[in-house]
């Protein structure tokens, strides 16, 4: 089984490419920063920024549009692996989210930042777990 669920921010707007008059879908690359907390070999608690690579298309390439740096989203999809051919170059692979769903987290959206950073806590009747 290929499902990866990602909860971050997007660190920049996403690029989105409009339907092609040829009937191919809409089209869309983006990134979800994601922050993982962690305790260093100190005892101290750090902190680690990941940026992961994600496309999508049709529908949820569009519902893109509407999004932008600093929101917060989660994303729905499966892990993809690309061969990136180029003549006089040696081939190299990129790994990225195919993302079939994306939505946005309101409430922490809603309280975002200029920098894009969530400036809000969450009280624990609030977390779906």
């Amino acid at each position: 089984m290929n499902n990866v669920s990602l909860s971050g921010v997007l660190p920049n707007d996403p690029k989105v490419y409009p339907p092609k008059e040829d009937g191919k879908s809409a089209f869309a690359r983006f990134t979800v920063k994601t922050t993982r907390i962690f305790t260093g070999r100190d005892g101290e608690a750090k902190t680690f920024n990941d940026y992961v690579d994600c496309q999508a298309w049709g529908k949820a390439a569009q519902d893109l549009n509407d999004l932008s740096e600093g929101t917060h989203i989660e994303v729905r999809g499966r892990i993809s692996k690309q061969k990136i051919v180029k003549e006089g170059e040696e081939d190299r692979w990129v790994t990225s989210v195919s993302a079939e769903d994306v939505q946005v987290i309101p409430h922490l959206s809603a309280v975002a930042s200029p920098q894009g950073e969530a400036s809000t806590t969450v009280a624990n009747d609030e977390l779906p777990f």
